[in-house]
């Protein structure tokens, strides 16, 4: 690295780094939220220049981990979000055998109106929507300390955890360790979870496990004993996320294929955690916050324009859904690797963002996760105009209340998902997935009764390598002959060839010239 790359690597850091630091010490973007908005995107801008112009390779992991951990500590006395307060509140009642899916906030005022914690706690009238083993972890740590530091402290030690997990994960699949900056410094990250304290970190953690485990499982090919045990537990955990929030369901089938499928079935296990909480009712507060309430939706906006009720939710359902299986069908790979997969769970997510009723500046928090994986301008993009919701969240701060901006919206929206559908349809190939210049390649010729033509085809062959020396690659050919009764053979014997025989049929032959074979490309 140059020193000119080494001075820019160092004023990138510096900008990632002091944006963070700024956003920690304000307390609340809602104070200042256009200053907010302007080192949020900086720093987003930093980490995308730092990775797509490879300054990061500097970096070791272990730097990276200790940094964005320091990092997390920062933001302790960052003022939490009040969905936290819900959190904490649910916790302690669940320890008293109330089940906070049929009982609201609103039926136990009388009991807590003396108790800081539950006069925090917004839309008291609905019943949770969480999902039961995010309850059950609420529920421990309430158990262990009821108090809004405790569930800080907790997800800064979880989201710390994650840091190391992601690190192994991008060693097992071999990929560059600074591509770790994307998530370990991004002010999003940074400012969901350390700062106002989300949840969603609990779902990353039990994700990015599964992947780890499916990516073992991957590389366990000649044992198919501890094949088939990663891949049970990678489903497990998969489950597992799904039943702490349960929009990691959609990356189920992209995590599927032929060798796995058996196994998927051990991705239901987890959801017998709903099964304490079974009553009449319980599904009130999930219908009510998905289906009654909406800010800075995308698709969802533009059907409520035609659509209402019953028609409306089976029209964003079918949306949705077949927006899905194009995915799924379009980004399709032969390699179907955990690697190449995550290009595929991107897409997915991000059409999941558009189709959702509400779109809250953490809810991109599994994107940026993605973003390790796969360096995409759109997601880039969309974490830095996230950041007009600040002005939002400013006017509901100072008492303006809650109102979507149209305007913010159009700048929030516009660009990012015109890249979106750009990268998905028109370029197609993952920006993040690098290959050398291939040095050789293997030319296999799978011949039967060619006796007429063979020697005029090996010469015209040999021509067009002549003239593709420049390139400074190796060319071997590899004939494979499937049983001739004419005389090929012995004609590309006389032309100084080696033939290789195989069974008839072109599979077979090509079979025995890939075995033969040892070059960087086949053609």
């Amino acid at each position: 690295m140059g020193e000119q790359s080494k001075y820019r690597a160092f004023i990138l850091t510096g900008i990632i780094v002091l944006a963070n630091v700024f956003l920690a010490s304000i307390g609340n973007v809602s104070i200042r939220p256009w200053i907010s908005s302007f080192v949020f995107v900086a720093g987003v801008f930093a980490i995308y220049r730092l990775i797509t112009t490879k300054d990061g390779g500097r970096f070791s992991g272990w730097s990276i981990i200790l940094v964005g951990i320091i990092l997390r500590f920062f933001f302790v006395s960052y003022q939490l979000s009040d969905d936290v307060n819900r959190y904490a509140w649910e916790g302690l009642v669940m320890n008293d055998g109330v089940n906070p899916y049929t009982t609201s906030p609103k039926k136990m005022a009388k009991q807590f109106s003396q108790d800081r914690i539950f006069t925090g706690i917004n839309h008291k009238d609905v019943s949770t929507a969480y999902p039961p083993i995010a309850l059950l972890i609420f529920k421990i740590i309430s158990k262990i300390s009821y108090s809004l530091f405790a569930f800080k402290l907790f997800f800064i030690l979880i989201d710390s955890l994650v840091l190391m997990l992601l690190s192994r994960l991008l060693a097992i699949l071999k990929r560059p360790q600074f591509w770790l900056i994307i998530y370990a410094w991004n002010p999003l990250v940074l400012l969901s979870g350390a700062g106002e304290g989300h949840f969603d970190v609990l779902h990353i953690l039990f994700i990015l496990i599964s992947l780890i485990l499916f990516a073992l499982a991957e590389n366990s090919k000649d044992s198919m004993g501890k094949f088939a045990l990663l891949s049970m537990l990678a489903f497990l955990l998969l489950g597992t996320a799904v039943m702490t929030k349960y929009l990691s369901l959609i990356f189920l089938p992209f995590l599927i294929n032929r060798k796995n499928i058996k196994l998927a079935p051990m991705s239901l296990v987890p959801f017998l955690s709903i099964i304490p909480f079974l009553e009449n009712g319980m599904l009130a507060g999930l219908l009510t916050f998905s289906g009654k309430m909406s800010y800075n939706d995308v698709i969802p906006k533009f059907l409520r324009l035609f659509l209402n009720g019953n028609a409306y939710m089976l029209a964003m359902i079918g949306v949705f859904a077949g927006g899905i299986i194009f995915i799924w069908l379009f980004c399709q790979d032969s390699e179907r690797t955990v690697y190449s997969s995550m290009k595929a769970m991107f897409f997915a997510y991000f059409w999941c963002l558009l189709c959702l009723p509400c779109v809250h500046i953490w809810y991109l928090t599994p994107l940026v996760l993605l973003l390790v994986f796969q360096h995409s301008r759109s997601g880039f993009l969309l974490c830095a105009t996230i950041t007009f919701g600040f002005q939002v969240m400013s006017k509901q701060y100072f008492g303006g209340g809650w109102m979507e901006v149209k305007l913010f919206w159009f700048f929030t929206w516009f660009i990012p998902v015109g890249l979106f559908v750009w990268e998905l349809i028109v370029k197609k190939e993952n920006p993040g997935k690098c290959f050398s210049s291939p040095k050789s390649m293997d030319i296999l010729i799978p011949v039967y009764n060619e006796g007429t033509r063979i020697e005029s085809h090996l010469q015209s062959l040999k021509q067009s390598i002549s003239f593709a020396n420049e390139s400074a690659i190796k060319f071997n050919l590899i004939v494979i002959d499937g049983g001739s009764t004419d005389d090929t053979v012995c004609q590309i014997e006389a032309l100084g060839h080696n033939v290789l025989h195989s069974a008839k049929g072109r599979g077979n032959q090509l079979a025995v010239g890939f075995e033969h074979g040892s070059s960087d490309v086949v053609l």
